[in-house]
């Protein structure tokens, strides 16, 4: 179904650009028969790509898993210049660690690394919040060590509700 749905949105586009074309370019019969011939050409393409349900999940798993090492190793390579680049707590910085937290979380499933690694840059946060001098700075940083905290405490919370079940 997913299939179907999105290959006719696929076409559906592309008419639409061309009538587009045609309307507001006045594009000559010759063209329109060119580009009609390319948007079928491009289902054609589509089709075989993505007319193999099997092959289309193969391909969105690689998709899917590649992604998510290249998310792991730019959040690594963005903490690790934070730690040896700045001399502040900078909101930026911050925001990479709660995003970086969430993803170990919800992508990766390790709660406890997760919970670990918030829980550790809460409290170094906490420790320097004070030492920041722009106001404005500041309160971005205390919002988002808010946010981290909020998840530390939801996560833990989530992992005794799900222990608590696994007992019963």
């Amino acid at each position: 179904i997913f299939y179907h749905k999105m290959i006719g949105d696929f076409l559906r586009y592309k008419i639409e650009v061309l009538f587009l074309l045609k309307e507001h370019f006045r594009i000559s019969d010759i063209e329109e028969k060119e580009l009609t011939k390319k948007i079928l050409k491009d289902y054609e393409f589509a089709d075989e790509i993505f007319g193999d349900e099997e092959m289309m999940k193969e391909r969105l798993d690689e998709l899917i898993m590649d992604s998510m090492k290249e998310s792991k190793l730019n959040y690594e390579k963005a903490i690790e210049n934070g730690n040896e680049n700045l001399e502040f707590l900078n909101h930026n910085f911050l925001g990479a660690v709660l995003n970086y937290s969430v993803f170990l979380f919800e992508i990766e499933k390790k709660e406890n690394e997760a919970i670990s690694f918030a829980s550790d840059y809460y409290n170094y946060g906490i420790g320097k919040l004070f030492d920041v001098k722009n106001k404005v700075e500041s309160e971005k940083c205390n919002v988002i060590l808010l946010l981290m905290k909020d998840n530390i405490e939801g996560w833990k919370e989530d992992k005794r509700e799900n222990n608590r079940k696994t007992i019963l």
